[in-house]
């Protein structure tokens, strides 16, 4: 389709050089038509009206278009195009279907944790269940919340709320089927969370075990559908058994929930108690998303246009005189020579490195998905071995130099994660992985040592 007919590195990097020589002359629109139109031969009718739908959204995304093809594929994600074609099959969120029926439910993700997904940014009570808020406090996880414990009562019955509103979800989505609903479960895993939907059902059923490919629970005629097409005609109700299903006696926590490694910095009291600030999570993800951009600042050029553009879509609604500012202060940034020497190749041989930028990745740990993203991964690989990796961390933390290395402590769960994280993806040992704290504001680069 576009010339890669082998992997060899040279290979790639001159095909990578053509598709982006495309691009910057041609735009994202007529570039890819002219790959779907070589693709069309091959596609079914659904596929090519999916790939012009594509084309239309390369052309919206042209008007306000960057250099960097991955602000396309990162544009393409988030954007939801709907099908408009009918189908007979609907793939939707519970809450879509609220008020909708149909003739068969397939519930396939049932291993949603019973207090919700992510924590909120906040836990409140009401005067009743739709009273006004009376009490309010920023979430906590369970080691800052044993810092206060007069908060936990709180705490509990948000929890209880939660769990309840995830129960009356799940009665949702079993009452959209008219004919048939299937729901598929994972076995039970030893270090998987407890208080999950799958496990109500279970628990329901009275099942503490069962190999993979198990009919647990099956009710009422598999040939519905032969019946239903029948012509109605009036049958007098027979007499059926009820149904009992009692819950098994819980055990175990009610919530056991992955921590991202974000989250696993350590903070004091007052942090943990005061709500953040908008613009500096702005600041952040800007001053972040700018560091991206840059591969080796050997040969990098800094662009103002793309600079600014990358604020401006963080932050569309702070203004011109914002974005020029946060602008200004990333090449303040870049100039640091503890910065520079983090981003540069130096005397090392090119060819060898390896480099990976706002790299996401899950592991599981302990029973529960982990998710996070490497900030800039660096590997040094010779003869096809990997022989050292360091990982490199932005902090925009606004302290002098001397709280560097007591700050970058703090930091040190979240750049283990990532450590871990990294050797399992370069299938080497942690302690060949290196942790850089880099404090771009400071201008202080501080090494986290290995601890068994």
């Amino acid at each position: 389709l576009i010339g890669l007919t082998t992997l060899e590195p040279r290979r790639c990097h001159a095909v990578a050089r053509e598709v982006r020589r495309d691009l910057l002359r041609d735009g994202y629109a007529l570039t890819i038509a002219r790959w779907v139109g070589r693709l069309a031969p091959a596609c079914d009718q659904r596929q090519l009206r999916r790939l012009l739908e594509l084309v239309e959204l390369a052309g919206l995304y042209d008007a306000d278009s960057t250099q960097r093809a991955d602000d396309f594929v990162a544009c393409v994600e988030m954007r939801q195009v709907p099908d408009a074609a009918p189908s007979t099959i609907e793939v939707m969120t519970i809450h879509q279907s609220k008020g909708l029926e149909f003739d068969i439910v397939v519930l396939p993700e049932l291993d949603g944790k019973l207090s919700g997904g992510s924590p909120p940014p906040v836990v409140f009570e009401r005067d009743g269940e739709t009273g006004p808020i009376t009490r309010i406090c920023r979430f906590m996880n369970k080691e800052t919340l044993a810092l206060v414990p007069q908060l936990q009562p709180l705490f509990d019955r948000h929890t209880r709320r939660t769990v309840r509103e995830s129960l009356s979800l799940l009665y949702v989505a079993m009452t959209r089927a008219r004919h048939a609903l299937h729901m598929v479960i994972d076995p039970p895993m030893p270090r998987q969370p407890r208080a999950r939907l799958a496990n109500v059902l279970i628990c329901a059923l009275g099942e503490q075990s069962f190999e993979p490919d198990t009919q647990l629970f099956t009710h009422g005629d598999p040939n519905w559908l032969g019946v239903a097409q029948r012509p109605e005609a009036p049958i007098e109700p027979e007499p059926t058994d009820k149904i009992t299903i009692g819950l098994a006696p819980s055990t175990g926590p009610v919530v056991h929930a992955a921590v991202s490694p974000s989250k696993l910095a350590q903070q004091d009291l007052a942090s943990a108690l005061s709500f953040p600030d908008d613009e500096a999570l702005q600041r952040g993800a800007a001053i972040h998303d700018m560091f991206q951009q840059v591969e080796w600042l050997e040969d990098w050029q800094p662009n103002q246009d793309s600079l600014q553009m990358i604020a401006r879509r963080v932050a569309p609604r702070r203004g011109e005189d914002w974005a020029q500012r946060q602008v200004e202060s990333f090449l303040r940034m870049v100039e640091r020579p503890a910065v520079r020497a983090a981003l540069s190749y130096g005397d090392r041989e090119l060819s060898t490195l390896r480099l990976w930028r706002e790299h996401p990745y899950a592991r599981l740990v302990d029973g529960a998905v982990q998710r996070g993203a490497i900030d800039r991964l660096e590997a040094r690989i010779d003869k096809g071995k990997m022989r050292a990796a360091t990982i490199i961390d932005f902090k925009i933390d606004d302290i002098a130099p001397s709280e560097a290395p007591a700050r970058a402590e703090r930091y040190r769960p979240q750049l283990e994660a990532y450590r871990d994280a990294a050797a399992e993806m370069l299938r080497t040992d942690p302690t060949t992985v290196r942790m850089i704290v880099l404090f771009v504001t400071a201008g202080e680069a501080v090494t986290l040592s290995h601890q068994p």
